[in-house]
């Protein structure tokens, strides 16, 4: 943390922005939020965007604590970080942009590393921290950064989101939140109105459709399962997990796209050791000519070649079945 500390500090005095993936998460943006107030107090001439749109959530988090970001900002500064990223699938169309920029950039990130991860000038990647926002928290601890309410909150919603409601918080992450909520007095049950957000209707048809169509295998002791849809995948494939399935993996076909949400319960997790960034995401990427990442329990691939949806399901059959042993 301190290398990336001294190399933020050779840039003030410069322009830096700060970017986020596209339909940027609370992660993803509580990270840009934190990290801009963070680096604004001690002089920096920082701004903060995403790509094309942040999500509902982000959105509602940015309105609660009075932030914002811009959309797809302009790219004229001396250092571009880059947040809570990690493959040229979630720049989408900004990819070019960025790195014909002459710009350095920098990568903040938590995901798994692969060889079609994003190249950059200075990088910083924790596979073991629980999010984004708790590199930035430590980050913000190195350069000696008054804390104050609202970046703790930017804090604490992003944690708490990227750990899925603390489902996956480590001891650390539960250190920092006591920290920041006694600090501020900030009630828990704040944090949790803040991201509740009620699905429109068109998820929720999203999901029922995916349940309509979804494919099933026991392997084993698990229950796997598939779907095709329209879009929220990763939604649906909360969903399926909800329903009963131990590993779920959802497509999404646009026109000139497909996406892939993969999502596995903690039990299945612990007994396999399949983790869904490192293991399965990889060969998913290399059928739909795409990249893609994430965590063990939680991943995603987009692609280019939409046809193979059904070859990219079936690959999660497969190698379950030939990691597992299982006819």
């Amino acid at each position: 943390m301190k290398n990336i500390a001294e190399t933020l500090k050779q840039f003030k005095g410069k322009s830096i922005l700060l970017l986020g993936h596209k339909n940027a998460d609370p992660d993803s943006v509580c990270s840009i939020v934190a990290l801009s107030l963070g680096l604004k107090q001690l002089g920096f001439k920082v701004r903060g965007g995403v790509i094309e749109s942040a999500s509902k959530i982000s959105r509602k988090i940015l309105d609660s604590i009075g932030a914002d970001v811009e959309i797809d900002p302009d790219l004229n500064v001396d250092l571009i970080v880059m947040l809570d990223m990690s493959t040229e699938g979630q720049l989408s169309s900004f990819a070019g942009k960025v790195f014909s920029s002459s710009a350095k950039k920098m990568i903040i990130d938590h995901h798994t590393i692969h060889d079609y991860s994003l190249k950059a000038d200075f990088k910083f990647i924790d596979e073991n921290a629980s999010s984004t926002v708790e590199l930035v928290y430590d980050l913000l601890k190195e350069l000696k950064v008054q804390i104050d309410e609202k970046i703790a909150k930017a804090i604490l919603l992003g944690t708490v989101a990227e750990t899925a409601h603390l489902q996956y918080a480590r001891l650390k992450n539960f250190e920092i939140l006591s920290e920041l909520m006694k600090k501020f007095n900030i009630d828990y049950r704040w944090v949790l109105a803040t991201l509740e957000t009620p699905l429109d209707t068109s998820e929720r048809i999203a999901r029922l459709k995916a349940s309509q169509r979804v494919k099933f295998e026991k392997i084993g002791e698990f229950l796997v399962a598939t779907s095709k849809i329209a879009a929220f995948e990763a939604s649906a494939a909360r969903s399926l997990i909800r329903a009963g399935a131990d590993l779920v993996g959802v497509a999404a076909e646009k026109e000139d796209e497909i996406r892939i949400s993969l999502r596995s319960n903690q039990n299945f997790y612990e007994k396999t050791k399949i983790d869904l960034g490192k293991d399965v995401i990889p060969g998913i990427a290399k059928i739909i000519q795409g990249t893609g990442s994430g965590h063990p329990t939680a991943a995603g691939a987009n692609g280019k070649l939409v046809n193979r949806a059904d070859e990219a399901l079936k690959y999660i059959f497969e190698y379950t079945k030939t990691k597992l042993n299982t006819p």
